[in-house]
């Protein structure tokens, strides 16, 4: 059995230099503000109606468990459309009615927002739906517009930890599902928003791996209609509730280091777009790319 040990001074190294055996650098945090404060509540005042008749959302909302709940079942199920993106709405299984009545009660609670249950036994669907041209700005602002495109917004990271773990659950509720060990699996057509909660996990000092769940370009078929369409890929990761006996990842107070198992080369055809980073150090240029650390 190997030691386990802690690669001590890390070094950049150019990208054709990286070997099998290697360790790639991974923060737990991001630094998103620089006093890296924990931010309690989250400012609306720049979504509220001008209108007569516009609903009037609250002046700032609290980052708790319960905003972290219905943000994450939001960003598994939910979505903004209509005229104006003012149509937001939940869709769940049809007998998935513990969420859907969690849903209602936090819309109203968090923004006094009344909703509707539509029904449709069809397609064994029941959906929430909520009109607020307002709420539905603020949310394709913060977690973007389409599930291929969805993201983390900023604030996010900067939230408790309470938040975050709401977050995550609801996530694994409305894209996921826990093992029989309590593994949590998410999954989402976005990489973008999988390498957020990716990042989201790290901070909370859990080690989420990542995968291809379904590579882009593939058929994917509805169960019980006649209907296909092409898949834009599908990416899932975990998180487990233990440490494997023979973890591979080596761990401390601020990074993950996770070993290199294998080294492809892949064409590119395209704008190379070099950029700089502000800071001090051995910090400057420094940045994230799939939340391992990059120099340039």
């Amino acid at each position: 059995m190997d030691k386990y040990y802690i690669p001590d001074n890390p070094i950049f190294i150019k990208a054709r230099e990286v070997e099998k055996g290697d360790y790639l650098v991974i923060p737990k945090n991001r630094q998103i503000s620089d006093n890296n404060n924990i931010k309690e509540k989250i400012d609306l005042r720049g979504y509220r109606g001008k209108a007569h008749n516009a609903h009037q959302l609250p002046y700032e909302v609290n980052l708790d468990s319960e905003f972290g709940w219905l943000m994450g079942i939001y960003t598994a199920e939910g979505c903004s459309s209509g005229r104006k993106n003012k149509v937001v709405s939940f869709s769940f299984h049809i007998k998935e009615v513990e969420y859907s009545d969690k849903v209602q009660y936090l819309l109203k609670k968090i923004f006094g927002l009344p909703s509707a249950i539509n029904i449709s036994v069809e397609d064994n669907c029941r959906i929430v739906n909520c009109c607020c041209t307002s709420i539905g700005k603020f949310l394709i602002d913060s977690f973007s517009h389409k599930a291929p495109n969805k993201k983390l917004p900023s604030w996010m990271f900067e939230s408790s930890d309470k938040c975050k773990e709401s977050f995550l659950e609801a996530f694994c509720q409305g894209d996921g599902c826990i093992r029989e060990d309590g593994t949590m699996r998410y999954i989402s057509s976005s990489k973008k928003l999988i390498i957020d909660v990716q990042a989201l996990a790290f901070s909370l000092g859990k080690f989420a791996p990542m995968c291809v769940s379904r590579k882009p370009g593939k058929k994917m078929y509805f169960t019980g209609k006649d209907k296909e369409c092409i898949s834009a890929g599908l990416w899932e990761l975990s998180t487990r509730p233990f440490e494997r006996k023979h973890k591979t990842h080596r761990v401390d107070d601020d990074y993950y280091y996770v070993p290199v198992k294998s080294i492809r080369e892949e064409k590119y055809e395209g704008d190379v777009i070099n950029f700089e980073t502000k800071g001090e150090d051995k910090n400057n240029h420094t940045y994230l790319v799939s939340n391992v650390i990059i120099h340039d």
